[in-house]
C-alpha cells in the first residue's frame, strides 16, 4: 500500500443538508382512483434520485428530480401492492429513507421516527494534488471509512475515523502515479457513496 501524508486534520461543523428530510415527505393513497401518491412538501434543493425498494431491497421504481423542482408521483395500487417499502431520496449530499406499509386495504402507514437522513462524506480534490476529505458528524455509525483504489481495483490508501464530531482531513496524493483513481466510503462497513478522481 502506497504511504500518503496526512497534511491537515481540522475540526469544523458541518451545516449542509440532503435534499429532503423524512418529514417533508408524504405518502398517501387515493381510493378513488386506486392510486399511491409519493409527493414532498418542498422542492428538493439538488437533483435528485428517488427510489422505492421492497423490504429485501428489491428496486421497484425509480426517478430522477430535477434541482428546485417538488416530488410529486402517482401510481397505480397494483405497483405497489400490500407490503413494507422503503423510500429513498438521494442526491450529491446525501440519503433520506422513509420506510411505509400499505395494507390489504390500501392504507398508507409510516412514522417520520423510522425515517433516516445520512449526509454522505464530501471529497474536494485541490491543486497541487491534495484531497479534502469531510466527515459529517453523526449517531448512526461509530465510524466512517474511507477505501482508495487504482484502476485495477487495487487498495492504495485508507482512511478512518470516528463519526462522533465532524472532521476534515487533507491528504497529500503526491507519491500516487496518474490515472483514475475510485473513492469509496463506508459507515460500519455500510457502503454509503464513492467517486472517481483523475491525477495527471
Amino acid at each position: 500500500m502506497t504511504y500518503l501524508a496526512t497534511l491537515i486534520f481540522l475540526l469544523f461543523t458541518v451545516t449542509l443538508q440532503a435534499s429532503i428530510a423524512p418529514v417533508d415527505v408524504l405518502v398517501s393513497a387515493d381510493p378513488t382512483s386506486e392510486t399511491v401518491i409519493i409527493r414532498s412538501a418542498t422542492a428538493v434543493s439538488h437533483a435528485t434520485t428517488m427510489s422505492v425498494f421492497t423490504q429485501r431491497g428489491e428496486q421497484v421504481y425509480t426517478a430522477d428530480i430535477a434541482a428546485g423542482a417538488y416530488v410529486s408521483k402517482r401510481f397505480p395500487a397494483a405497483v405497489l401492492p400490500a407490503a413494507l417499502y422503503v423510500l429513498h431520496f438521494t442526491d450529491a449530499l446525501g440519503r433520506t429513507t422513509l420506510p411505509f406499509k400499505i395494507d390489504e386495504s390500501s392504507t398508507v402507514q409510516y412514522s417520520f421516527a423510522e425515517g433516516t437522513h445520512t449526509l454522505f462524506p464530501r471529497v474536494n480534490m485541490q491543486e497541487a494534488r491534495t484531497l479534502v476529505l469531510s466527515y459529517p458528524a453523526t449517531e448512526q455509525c461509530k465510524a466512517y471509512r474511507m477505501t482508495l483504489q487504482d484502476a485495477q481495483g487495487q487498495t492504495v490508501f485508507t482512511d478512518e475515523v470516528a463519526s462522533t464530531t465532524s472532521v476534515r482531513k487533507a491528504i497529500q496524493l503526491e507519491a500516487l502515479h496518474a490515472g483514475t483513481y475510485t473513492i469509496a466510503f463506508a459507515a460500519d462497513n455500510r457502503k454509503l457513496n464513492s467517486t472517481a478522481i483523475t491525477l495527471r
